[in-house]
């Protein structure tokens, strides 16, 4: 888009928080919105201590994976089977203190009840709250 010189606003998702789109020549003026969470540090330190993964830069996708496996797995093992009607049912009564820092409950139709966003705006290479 940017390289064709088109006009147009580009809004993205949480892929758009990684620092080679926020340091990259194409990205100024992209606004892009994604959870609101704090990355705990004993997590940090529990993914570090892993062989292999000592240097690794702990991003917003790593607590927030972490949290959806370990809902999902115990979704299975409480619903007992695969059937996904039954898996289903058992996320509606999910009620997890995950790692991304958030209590995580769903609504009727399947929505994360305390979702928090923020939305962010990447100006001369830095990103920034959108105001």
């Amino acid at each position: 888009i940017k390289e064709l010189d088109i006009q147009i606003p580009i809004v993205g998702g949480d892929s758009f928080a990684g620092q080679e789109v926020v340091e990259s020549n194409y990205s100024d003026n992209v606004i892009y919105v994604l959870p609101k969470i704090s990355i705990k540090d004993s997590f940090k330190q529990k993914i570090n201590a892993l062989q292999g993964y000592e240097n690794l830069q702990i991003n917003i996708a790593a607590p927030l994976t972490y949290d959806a496996t370990k809902i999902m797995l115990e979704a299975i093992k409480k619903a007992n089977s695969l059937d996904k009607e039954k898996i289903k049912n058992e996320l509606y009564n999910t009620s997890y203190l995950g790692e991304s820092g958030s209590l995580i409950e769903f609504d009727e139709q399947g929505d994360l009840k305390n979702a928090e966003y923020e939305i962010k705006v990447i100006k001369n290479k830095k990103s920034f709250d959108y105001e």
